[in-house]
């Protein structure tokens, strides 16, 4: 399923489309450049677990917990150069806490997600392409919304 955004709010929109769609022990693996509005999108997406706090991305701490409808954990990989600092944060646990885990740059994950038993049932994967015109294209795999 694709969907066009051409706004941050539009983008927003469609997290919280994907946010409302959810149950728990989900993984959504969030891929597109810098810039594309991964952080965006998970702004919708926490909006619609009913997350007050401030969502940013947490390039720096790398992961971020906030409590919701379903609990939320959002992971930023960009910083991660190597199999053997994934498995260091301990992903596998993450994942278990029956809630929903949101990770940028999820793509350097997918070799563990089918790892850990992760697949068809539990990993929802957004694609996020920037257009010329500063439009985004958004592909989601794995939830129909």
């Amino acid at each position: 399923m694709c969907w066009k955004s051409t706004s941050p709010e539009a983008t927003r929109e469609i997290g919280f489309k994907i946010g409302s769609s959810l149950k728990e022990s989900i993984i959504i693996s969030l891929e597109g450049g810098l810039g594309a509005g991964k952080t965006t999108l998970v702004k919708g997406l926490a909006a619609a677990l009913s997350i007050k706090e401030e969502i940013t991305s947490p390039s720096f701490t790398i992961i971020a917990h906030y409590q919701g409808t379903l609990p939320l954990v959002h992971i930023d990989l960009y910083r991660i150069t190597g199999i053997e600092e994934l498995e260091e944060l301990g992903l596998e646990e993450i994942f278990d806490n029956k809630g929903i885990s949101v990770i940028e740059w999820g793509e350097k994950a997918l070799s563990l997600f089918a790892g850990y038993g992760y697949g068809q049932d539990t990993l929802i994967r957004v694609r996020i392409e920037m257009e010329e015109d500063g439009s985004r294209l958004i592909e989601i795999q794995g939830l129909d919304i």
